[in-house]
């Protein structure tokens, strides 16, 4: 079980108390993290506006 007071992003391991958050197989994540790392790849998401992101 979670604590209120104990959230902290999987990823970057800040503290999400109070803030916006996504699960994902279990694992907090605050949303940014969450769309970087799950959110849709391509121009204009995830690495900021007009870029691409070829995954090498």
């Amino acid at each position: 079980s979670f604590h209120k007071r104990c959230y902290t992003c999987a990823h970057c391991k800040k503290s999400i108390n109070g803030g916006r958050y996504s699960e994902h197989e279990g694992e907090l994540y605050d949303n940014n993290c969450y769309q970087r790392l799950f959110g849709p790849k391509g121009v204009g998401y995830g690495i900021g506006s007009g870029a691409l992101s070829t995954g090498t």
